[in-house]
């Protein structure tokens, strides 16, 4: 009952109530310990000597009442000791309790907690873990919610170009033949671009909730076929050179390897110039498998390499409304490279071209 009562109470209430019940303790060991040599002492003189102890009848009086006011006063100075103490060792807590409810009351991941110079105990190390945490989180927050601006932008510009060509039909254009193509041919398109882009939201929903990591083998040279031959169709005018190297096998999964390798080549199309050539190069070294696309384009610059695998970013925006790219291939071919404990590395140089180099350890 009184142990369920002790949970209940609030920490101050906790550490003064203990740190009194350990100052009683030590009082009372005093008392008994100073007691137990008195009288110690005057049974052997006694025996000794022969005293009366009577005589020492108003001494021990008088000490029993000094135990007894050394006894109340103990308990007063270690309540008031324990409250102070409390309130000192708790008022970091305390801050942190206060900064706490002011973001779940306004909402504002901008709140910090204080932290004093000079002091590096317990209490100031998790003001400093409550920070990071929210520095964390006011990060992801911050990326979530440009996502979604950004993914509301790059759905609300098709809807929007589609919802113009219907009501144009709507109002006379079904009666124009040549009106009526353009508008359904161009619907069409943006429909088809808005399919891409929601599936691409899809893979990238997938990849942020992926908590393992992923693994698999597949055939090189079945999956550069599918992908070239595919190509071929679309941009006939682009040379791709294979560079195999006598690698028969990759440490992906062969539809990850297909996206990963699309996702290269169609950017490295995109930021092509006049030089249509292409170089995909494989290599192997020890247990680490690597590709890179290596493209004679437009390059990109030094503060722009950094930004290219956020989700939506594009170095040029013109050419990707042209090409129709949405700005999240590169983020989800990242993602997938890191699920296979890959990486990505990146050199350019403006006006000569990009290399994309992605490396595999089996």
């Amino acid at each position: 009952m009184i142990k369920e009562k002790y949970k209940k109470l609030p920490m101050l209430w906790k550490i003064t109530i203990a740190s009194t019940l350990v100052f009683i303790v030590f009082i009372l060991f005093i008392v008994f310990a100073q007691t137990a040599v008195f009288i110690d002492w005057f049974i052997k003189h006694k025996n000794k000597y022969d005293i009366d102890l009577s005589i020492f009848k108003d001494m021990f009086e008088s000490y029993g009442d000094l135990i007894m006011i050394s006894g109340v006063l103990g308990i007063i100075i270690s309540i008031f000791g324990g409250i102070v103490i409390s309130k000192v060792f708790l008022k970091d807590v305390k801050k942190l309790t206060n900064t706490m409810e002011e973001i779940k009351s306004e909402g504002s991941l901008d709140k910090r907690v204080e932290i004093g110079e000079d002091r590096r105990d317990e209490f100031t190390k998790l003001g400093l873990v409550f920070n990071s945490l929210m520095e964390d989180v006011e990060d992801s927050f911050n990326r979530e919610k440009r996502f979604v601006q950004d993914a509301s932008h790059e759905l609300r510009t098709p809807l929007t170009i589609i919802r113009g060509h219907l009501s144009l039909l709507n109002r006379w254009g079904k009666d124009d033949k040549e009106v009526l193509d353009k508008s359904l041919k161009t619907s069409l398109e943006e429909v088809d671009r808005l399919i891409y882009l929601v599936n691409n939201l899809l893979d990238m929903s997938k990849l942020d909730n992926l908590k393992e990591s992923l693994s698999g083998n597949s055939n090189v040279k079945e999956v550069v076929n599918t992908v070239l031959e595919n190509f071929k169709v679309i941009n006939p005018e682009y040379n791709i050179n294979v560079q195999y190297n006598n690698i028969e096998e990759f440490p992906m999964d062969k539809l990850h390897l297909k996206q990963i390798l699309i996702i290269f080549i169609d950017n490295a199309i995109k930021y092509s110039n006049k030089n249509k050539d292409i170089d995909l190069i494989f290599e192997k070294y020890n247990e680490r498998f690597s590709f890179e696309v290596v493209d004679r384009g437009i390059g990109i610059s030094k503060e722009n390499i950094d930004k290219l695998f956020n989700r939506f970013y594009r170095v040029d925006e013109s050419r990707n409304s042209k090409t129709g790219g949405n700005g999240l291939g590169l983020s989800i071919g990242k993602k997938l490279v890191s699920a296979y404990g890959g990486k990505i590395f990146v050199k350019s140089e403006e006006g000569k071209g990009s290399t994309f180099r992605v490396i595999i350890e089996k």
